[in-house]
């Protein structure tokens, strides 16, 4: 993944080392795993809220604390098109700024896979399912469409969580367990992409709520690559869009847990029209 990380290569010699800042190859931080967490307490299943609508297996996830309360998937998928102008920021170790840029992203909240990012006036990436598109200045890139691939994909997921994981043909949510993260108590919640039949799985994620409000606060995407290094995302200044509450702050954390990059939504609306056509290339 590259987009707001490729402004460390604007400002950055390629060939000096970015301090503080181990990143993949395709530019995006790789971090130690989460800090170590203690002494799991087993919880009593609490009771069917029932006020939560059940889309796509949501009435039986163990996530209903967290659509209590930032809403339930029926409620985010209610928002149709959603815009979030993003206001993106490279740190380095010592937390000085790198590079800014801004980003539209433009998703479908209907569907889990259906993405459009504006990167400044000259990039644009895009998918619907497994169709993928990367342009620059108007014209076709297929060598960024893998760049992009992943871009959308990860953009497209944060967006979406914790939503996205009501799916339970596409992900499998443990029960939820009571641990301290950095000392502090926290509730967990392990999920794995399910994969293929025949297949190991891939992709897992943590999300760590707040123990009384169940507002999710961290999420940990470790990738289907056993030696990846998980990337790690606190999720900030929640704020109400229609009937949920989306985070208007995003800090993607460096190995030793300074951020790396801040996405800040300057603007976030809801209810957009946008048309299958606004996710495919441009016509000619």
């Amino acid at each position: 993944m590259l987009t707001a990380l490729a402004l460390v290569a604007l400002v950055w010699p390629q060939d000096a080392p970015r301090p503080g800042l181990a990143t993949t190859p395709n530019g995006w931080p790789i971090l130690p795993p989460a800090a170590p967490v203690v002494r799991p307490q087993a919880r009593a299943p609490e009771p069917d809220p029932g006020g939560v609508p059940a889309r796509e297996g949501a009435a039986a996830s163990p996530l209903l604390p967290v659509f209590r309360a930032v809403g339930s998937p029926a409620d985010a998928a209610a928002l149709g098109g959603v815009t979030a102008v993003l206001q993106a920021t490279v740190y380095d170790h010592r937390g000085a700024v790198l590079g800014e840029r801004e980003i539209v992203h433009d998703a479908d909240f209907t569907v889990p896979d259906r993405d459009r990012l504006a990167l400044g006036a000259d990039t644009v990436y895009g998918r619907d399912g497994g169709a993928v598109f990367a342009h620059y200045r108007g014209l076709a890139f297929p060598n960024l469409e893998d760049e992009a691939r992943d871009e959308l994909a990860w953009f497209g997921l944060v967006v979406r969580v914790p939503w996205v994981f009501a799916d339970a043909a596409r992900y499998d949510v443990a029960p939820r367990e009571e641990l301290l993260l950095h000392g502090r108590p926290m509730s967990r919640y392990r999920i794995a992409l399910r994969p293929p039949p025949g297949e190991p799985v891939r992709e897992r994620f943590e999300l760590w709520c707040d123990p009384h409000t169940s507002e999710p606060r961290v999420l940990v995407i470790q990738p289907g690559d056993p030696a990846a290094r998980p990337c790690r995302v606190r999720l900030l200044d929640f704020a109400a869009v229609g009937n949920v509450r989306i985070p208007r702050r995003r800090i993607l954390e460096a190995r030793d847990g300074t951020r790396a990059l801040e996405l800040v939504a300057t603007e976030l609306d809801a209810e957009q029209e946008f048309g299958k056509r606004h996710f495919a290339p441009p016509p000619r």
